[in-house]
């Protein structure tokens, strides 16, 4: 079907027929029943009927002058110069990075940079202000990198050919081509989209294009790789098979280079973490995927670190660690570990609140290790000992329910501890609350 654009030249209304638009079809196929949209604006409409030089059809083909019967369209939401065509592919923007040529036959005048002009694309034309990307105004015979900030939505493709005018259309000016339909105007200067741009200028193959897009944005979703561009999906699929310097990971395709360097950051990262904390169990996940955010889309970040954990990694919970790693106990902190162990030890099902267990360092250190047990923000108990209390407990309910009291004097504790003891089973789904008893959860 590849990407039908069609560009309104003429709207009208037919008794029992209703809104009808006409152009010429680019770019696809529109099929009768297919649903689409009119852009920019993204305003849906369904393809009621084709016709192509008064003919019925049910399939109108690219090239070919074509007439469109519209529901859920009127005729005043329809001007010239709309583009009707299917939602995935993109909308409409304001901001559009281009590369200018001006031919030497133009008129001897300089298109200034800042100048208004006017921008012809389609059977349309929209007011713009032209921004050159350097200097202060392009020649005839210069070609130059550019912006145009519409004053209004212009929905194009990148890879359209665009015509500027002067401001009053008396004369033609420059021709342009779309290199970023989606641009921004902060970082139009910028050293990745300037990289981006001139290598799309120099070349018209999608491999080229596609490896320029993912160099500047690190990894793209595949679905959504110049999915608003000229080029087709067999295009694309082509070039992916070919390039290198491209990879495909998951649902995304990445820039190789990138991905590569990414891991490379995100593996010493960790292993500084490890060299100055051996005591720690790695970096914290939200830490490292803020660090990887910086090269890499957000959604991409999940994908990254489970090629990690496939090549020398582990994550545990919260934390990501070289899977070689284990925690070594500084000497400072051995008499504050010895304490604890102590203390816990002496009233195992009793332990001490954590607020008297005062050496923190010492204590995430223990419960990093696995030789306590974090039960809630108030209480820590050793790992033995907690074992010993689930399998007490697991004992009692095989025989049936049991409230808090049973289970308490199941453990010899009190209710400071047996209370957030089972709440913790709750959490991990060991047991269940059914009114005051507890009850082992069915597998």
């Amino acid at each position: 079907l590849g990407k039908p654009r069609l560009a309104v030249d003429r709207v009208f209304t037919l008794k029992g027929i209703g809104t009808v638009v006409t152009g010429t079809l680019s770019g696809g196929v529109l099929e009768k029943g297919q649903n689409a949209v009119l852009q920019p604006g993204t305003r849906k409409a369904r393809v009621r009927s084709l016709q192509s030089h008064s003919r019925e059809i049910d399939t109108a083909l690219p090239g070919t002058r074509t007439a469109v019967s519209l529901t859920d369209a009127s005729r005043e939401s329809v001007l010239r110069g709309d583009t009707l065509t299917l939602s995935h592919l993109g909308e409409a923007t304001e901001t559009v990075d281009v590369w200018l040529e001006r031919s030497e036959k133009t008129p001897r005048r300089p298109m200034k940079s800042n100048a208004l002009v006017r921008v012809h694309h389609g059977s349309g034309n929209v007011p713009a202000r032209l921004v050159l990307l350097e200097g202060k105004e392009i020649a005839p015979g210069e070609s130059m990198l550019a912006q145009f900030r519409f004053e209004k939505p212009v929905y194009v493709l990148a890879g359209d050919r665009l015509v500027v005018r002067d401001w009053p259309e008396t004369v033609t000016l420059a021709g342009g081509l779309v290199i970023d339909p989606h641009s921004r105007r902060r970082g139009f200067r910028g050293e990745a989209q300037r990289e981006l741009l001139e290598q799309c200028a120099l070349s018209s193959r999608p491999a080229v294009w596609m490896s320029a897009f993912l160099k500047r944005d690190g990894a793209v979703k595949r679905d959504e790789l110049l999915r608003q561009s000229r080029f087709g999906e067999q295009d694309l699929a082509a070039a992916l098979v070919s390039d290198e310097d491209v990879m495909s990971v998951g649902d995304w395709v990445a820039d190789a280079k990138k991905w590569r360097q990414t891991l490379e950051d995100a593996a010493a990262i960790i292993d500084a973490e490890h060299q100055a904390h051996p005591e720690r169990p790695g970096v914290a996940l939200g830490s490292l995927r803020v660090r990887i955010k910086k090269t890499l889309p957000e959604g991409v970040v999940e994908a990254l670190l489970q090629e990690m954990c496939t090549d020398g990694f582990r994550r545990e919970g919260t934390v990501m660690a070289r899977a070689s790693h284990t925690l070594e106990l500084p000497t400072a902190m051995q008499a504050g570990v010895d304490k604890i162990r102590a203390a816990l030890k002496a009233k195992p099902m009793e332990p001490p609140a954590r607020k008297e267990l005062t050496d923190s360092k010492a204590l995430r250190f223990m419960i990093d290790a696995g030789e306590a047990v974090e039960i809630s923000a108030e209480l820590v108990m050793a790992a033995e000992a907690f074992n010993q209390a689930v399998n007490q407990i697991r004992g009692r309910l095989q025989q049936g329910g049991a409230k808090a009291s049973e289970l308490r004097e199941v453990l010899g504790t009190n209710r400071r501890v047996i209370i957030p003891l089972l709440e913790k089973l709750d959490r991990e789904q060991v047991t269940v609350r059914q009114g005051d008893l507890r009850v082992l959860r069915k597998a």
